[in-house]
């Protein structure tokens, strides 16, 4: 399974925004599980059926980013 990482970021009136860079993905919302369900919309509608291959993961931008050894 592969997975779309989204960078979370707090918007200046409160909301979220997220975006995902490798699939030129960006959506917004007022809480984390809507953002969810808006990545969820937007991946499918960028993939299409192949979306079932995909987890969604939120990020925040503030949190480090493993790099694999």
């Amino acid at each position: 399974m592969r997975e779309a990482l989204f960078t979370v970021r707090r918007t200046a009136d409160g909301g979220l925004c997220a975006k995902n860079n490798v699939l030129r993905l960006s959506v917004a919302a007022r809480s984390r599980e809507e953002l969810k369900e808006e990545a969820r919309e937007a991946l499918i509608s960028a993939v299409g059926p192949s979306h079932v291959g995909y987890r969604i993961r939120l990020q925040s931008e503030s949190q480090p980013q493993s790099v694999p050894a």
